[in-house]
């Protein structure tokens, strides 16, 4: 992945400081380089205005949360929370755009504005990839986010207290597994 980023992103860290800074200048940045153009992001702010306009409560999860929130991943699948009575009002456009659409946690309670944009807030988004990754043994990549999370984020051992017990302890190790790996320097 680095070789192809070096290929098409001469300059590696002005990418990964776009990425990092996270909200739609992220967005766009893995849209031009997974799509190379800008079409990720003009899909979401046409969600988010039809939404907005709908009055529909909803909140980008998955991989456009973790670029949101300054984590890029080598993928971009949308995926929307939309509480399950409002699923019917989503018009077929957005669905042919490859937009799933999941109703599990209520997006009204749990989704933070980033550029005026709904994403899932980062405590529930590492609260959800933790719990998959724990109960499924198909989805280590979810524990691989929450490192990439922390490393990035530069989150400290103290944000596990905030998160649902049932994930505390796997955040923790986690956490330690950060602060012992050498090769991200």
């Amino acid at each position: 992945c680095m070789y192809n980023m070096q290929r098409r992103f001469p300059m590696v860290p002005a990418f990964e400081e776009k990425m990092r800074k996270g909200g739609s200048a992220a967005i766009q940045e893995a849209s031009r380089f997974l799509r190379d153009d800008d079409s990720l992001l003009r899909d979401i702010e046409n969600f988010a205005q039809f939404a907005d306009k709908a009055r529909i409560p909803y909140a980008f999860c998955g991989d456009m949360a973790l670029f949101a929130h300054g984590c890029f991943r080598g993928m971009a699948k949308t995926q929307v929370l939309i509480a399950t009575g409002d699923l019917e009002k989503i018009p077929d456009r957005f669905r042919k755009l490859g937009i799933q659409f999941l109703s599990f946690p209520d997006p009204a309670t749990v989704s933070i504005e980033i550029d005026g944009i709904h994403y899932l807030q980062l405590p529930k988004l590492i609260e959800l990839k933790l719990a998959s990754g724990m109960t499924n043994p198909g989805r280590l990549k979810d524990l691989a986010d929450v490192q990439e999370l922390i490393r990035i984020l530069k989150l400290e051992l103290s944000y596990a207290s905030g998160l649902n017990p049932y994930v505390q302890e796997k955040f923790k190790e986690l956490w330690l597994g950060v602060q012992e790996d050498t090769t991200s320097e």
